[in-house]
């Protein structure tokens, strides 16, 4: 039981719920394309991640300087039909639909190829 409540405390949080929906519809993604996805500060959106870490719905990696996360691979059975069922219900909320509409605008770049880089080194050449 202590499992099935910390995943629910996880995912409890408007933000964190915002965070593995959009998670969920994506291989994975770097904190900054969640920053400007949710249009949130880095300290904001890595505190949440590392919750939803510790509660074992999402993994990490770190690639140069940048972070990405993505859902846990190795989620049981159990865990990943609670996530799918929440991130269902969660998609029809506004906020959720708004995410995923500056995720795309701000992936735009990945379809040619190009490298997304941090909000707060657009004016500087991404480096890798």
């Amino acid at each position: 039981m202590p499992r099935l409540a910390n995943t629910l405390k996880a995912l409890a949080d408007p933000t964190r719920l915002r965070l593995v929906s959009l998670l969920r519809r994506h291989e994975e993604l770097c904190v900054c394309e969640l920053m400007g996805a949710l249009d949130l500060p880095q300290y904001a959106v890595s505190r949440h991640l590392a919750v939803l870490k510790a509660a074992g719905l999402v993994t990490d990696w770190r690639q140069g300087k940048w972070m990405h996360y993505a859902i846990e691979p190795a989620l049981s059975a159990e865990d990943g039909a609670v996530l799918e069922v929440v991130c269902a219900r969660a998609a029809k909320e506004p906020a959720i639909r708004q995410d995923g509409r500056r995720l795309a605008a701000h992936l735009k770049p990945r379809e040619n190829g190009d490298v997304v880089c941090c909000p707060k080194w657009r004016s500087r050449p991404a480096h890798m």
